[in-house]
């Protein structure tokens, strides 16, 4: 699975990986810890260290949840649209096997993207999915 998500191969994102190490709080999730819940918002983005993560929705009509992504290590985790722009979340990110990640709040997240001008790419998933 290490081609999983080739849509972000062709990007540099080495500079933003670097100041998540640097900056972000490591944080260590056990498995089936949730990064976001959906119906709630979104507080914080994060680069995975080691382990991976699902992006899981609920299907009413079903009422069954479905597995729709993931981030695997050395990506980036979380609902980044939402986080970024205060709205509820409507995916559940939740820990496959224990994962560490280094996170920033959403906030810090947003000055720091919106001062290299590419908060909007962000918003409307250019960049993540």
């Amino acid at each position: 699975m290490i081609d999983f998500n080739s849509y972000i191969d062709g990007l540099d994102l080495s500079a933003l990986k670097e100041y998540f190490v640097n900056h972000g709080r490591s944080t260590q999730y056990a498995k089936g810890d949730y990064f976001v819940k959906a119906g709630e918002k979104s507080r914080y983005i994060g680069f995975v260290e080691c382990g991976y993560f699902n992006y899981i929705v609920y299907n009413t009509s079903e009422g069954k949840d479905y597995i729709r992504g993931f981030a695997f290590e050395g990506e980036f985790v979380g609902d980044h649209p939402n986080c970024l722009s205060g709205k509820t979340s409507k995916v559940a990110i939740v820990v496959g096997p224990s994962c560490t990640v280094y996170q920033l709040a959403g906030e810090e997240s947003c000055k720091l993207l919106d001062y290299d001008g590419m908060i909007e790419l962000l918003v409307r998933g250019c960049i993540f999915a």
